[in-house]
């Protein structure tokens, strides 16, 4: 069915600051798969050679080059390559500020193949680019896409027995119990109990649902929330370490520069120029 999209939630959408979280390029051979995986923010994909069965909510979309697909926070997806030609896409992670964005997935093959992968090829340069004004760009861009986007896209409905399905629910609930106390100390203790299931239960299906245990889960909603933090904040790194829910700056510094590759005081120097470095 086509996409009943509020004009009113893309003028939000283009009025409210938009920041782009991950960019990247994904390539897979013949019949290579991936999943379950999870995504905390919104995300848009563009196959770009090849195809792939794309299996969230409970539907599988079939995409070929040129579809542009669009994946909701928090929902967990797998995928598999066109068993003969493999597949190639770009894709890029992003926030709205305040905006409530689409709870279902939407895609479209409708749009210019060549056009949508320039576009998105300079949104993953900007991103990039610390400069502020390349961020600003990049920005713009994500919204130019959405514009498109959003006026062709159509809705992939999950099938009845995805949306019966207590322990998906269970799961984006634990997700969202996640991204919101990350910070706690003993939030995944209790998680279990929270959504109404046994610790060794909820633990498979947290795991068979998302690709990661809810200790692997909270650890990327911690990361990326301490890279928000170097990048739009004037914390210290210290201050940085506390808010995520670490007390020694010192082991949140290591953990820190084991995931992301660098360390905090080198994510604050990627930050925009206009953005006064307070770190001590």
């Amino acid at each position: 069915m086509p996409c009943q999209f509020e004009p009113s939630i893309l003028l939000s959408i283009l009025r409210k600051p938009l920041t782009t979280y991950l960019t990247g390029i994904i390539r897979a051979g013949p019949g290579g798969t991936y999943g379950p995986g999870a995504v905390r923010h919104p995300k848009v994909l563009l196959v770009t050679e090849g195809g792939l069965e794309y299996a969230i909510g409970g539907h599988v979309a079939r995409l070929k080059a040129g579809s542009m697909f669009f994946r909701p926070t928090l929902s967990t997806a797998s995928w598999r390559a066109d068993e003969k030609a493999g597949m190639s896409l770009i894709f890029a992670e992003f926030e709205v500020q305040t905006t409530p964005m689409p709870d279902h997935a939407l895609w479209t093959d409708e749009l210019d193949l060549a056009v949508e992968h320039a576009a998105l090829s300079r949104v993953r340069r900007a991103s990039l680019d610390p400069d502020r004004g390349a961020l600003l760009e990049a920005e713009a861009e994500m919204k130019a896409i959405f514009t498109r986007f959003f006026r062709k896209a159509i809705r992939i409905p999950a099938t009845p027995s995805a949306t019966r399905n207590g322990g998906e629910r269970a799961v984006r609930e634990a997700m969202a119990i996640l991204n919101e106390r990350f910070a706690d100390a003993g939030v995944v203790a209790d998680l279990h109990e929270r959504v109404r299931m046994s610790r060794d239960h909820f633990r498979r299906v947290f795991k068979r649902t998302t690709g990661h245990s809810p200790q692997q889960y909270l650890l990327r909603v911690r990361i990326e929330s301490a890279r928000a933090y170097l990048h739009n904040s004037n914390l210290s790194v210290k201050e940085v370490a506390r808010a995520v829910g670490y007390d020694d700056p010192l082991y949140f510094s290591r953990l820190y520069s084991t995931r992301v590759g660098r360390a905090p005081s080198e994510e604050r120097a990627r930050r925009p120029a206009t953005t006064e470095n307070k770190d001590r």
